[in-house]
């Protein structure tokens, strides 16, 4: 497929569009089929509403852009569950919901249907956007993160145990920025400020901020962008799958429970909150930590500080 990401997926779209006609006549015909899982009756059904079909649209926008600074895939033909996979949990280490979760996965399963729809009509090969790895993820880790911390016990005993030492400087940005781990992925010296600011341009929501590293951190990040970079345009990029994989052998080895990358940017809130509470009072510690992570509504900051 060819055009902007907005433009592919319209395209794609546009080839189960339903609205306007009725979705349970679709949905029993499709039972009789003999598809019986939600996820195989949406893959046999169309869009039906106006509003649906926008919120479809927006998500495998994100797709698209998500997989082209990640993988490089600028073609929504290419898409394949890999990617997929590894956009839902990048989900799921921000923090989402599990309702938030599940319409993620949906848009991509119809995204799927929609552009196999199109790669048959031009006798093209199919693709799959199988999501099981996310949503297993998803159905242990969402639960688990909405009744308790996900902090790691002792993150700095965890970095100590990385091997790999471009993942060692991640995980210690991480602890020290709370960093989204795709805020640190493709990143260049024009994210580098003097002292020892680093600059996260649009991070999640459209939000610029300023973190203020230690300097051996911000030294440590400025190599990685100087000196390892390994993109087309002079970015630094790294595997996120081989770094997630790197903190659950270190959380093993160390026996802390795996929190995923996430877990060390709860450690970060916390840690800047026991700090500015001290110095500035409850209220006004609340509002630094939530500037910090880049949050727009405090009842989202409160949920990493338990």
């Amino acid at each position: 497929m060819k055009g902007s990401p907005l433009h592919q997926v319209r395209t794609a779209f546009s080839m189960i569009d339903g609205i306007g006609t009725s979705r349970h006549k679709d949905k029993e015909i499709a039972i009789k089929q003999g598809y019986v899982t939600k996820s195989d009756i949406a893959k046999h059904t169309l869009v039906y509403s106006f509003e649906t079909r926008e919120q479809y649209v927006n998500v495998a926008v994100d797709l698209l852009k998500f997989a082209r600074e990640n993988y490089n895939i600028k073609d929504a033909a290419r898409l394949n569950s890999e990617v997929a996979n590894a956009y839902l949990i990048s989900k799921i280490e921000n923090g989402i919901s599990k309702a938030s979760f599940d319409k993620y996965a949906s848009a991509i399963t119809k995204f799927e249907t929609a552009i196999n729809k199109f790669q048959e009509q031009h006798n093209l090969p199919q693709i799959s956007l199988d999501t099981t790895q996310a949503r297993q993820i998803a159905a242990t880790t969402i639960e688990k993160q909405e009744v308790k911390s996900r902090a790691y016990e002792n993150p700095h005993i965890l970095i100590e145990n990385i091997k790999d030492n471009v993942f060692k400087t991640i995980a210690e940005a991480q602890l020290a920025g709370g960093f989204r781990i795709t805020e640190l992925n493709h990143i260049s010296i024009n994210n580098f400020k003097d002292n020892n600011i680093f600059l996260v341009v649009s991070g999640k929501g459209g939000k610029d901020r300023e973190i203020e590293l230690p300097e051996s951190t911000y030294k440590a990040l400025l190599e990685l962008a100087t000196k390892h970079t390994n993109t087309a345009n002079n970015k630094f990029s790294f595997n996120m799958n081989e770094y997630r994989q790197a903190l659950k052998e270190a959380a093993e080895k160390t026996n802390q429970n795996y929190q995923g990358t996430h877990g060390l940017r709860w450690n970060a809130a916390q840690n800047l909150y026991i700090k500015a509470s001290a110095q500035y009072g409850e209220v006004k510690a609340m509002e630094i930590v939530s500037n910090f992570l880049g949050h727009t509504r405090a009842s989202i900051t409160q949920h990493y500080l338990r």
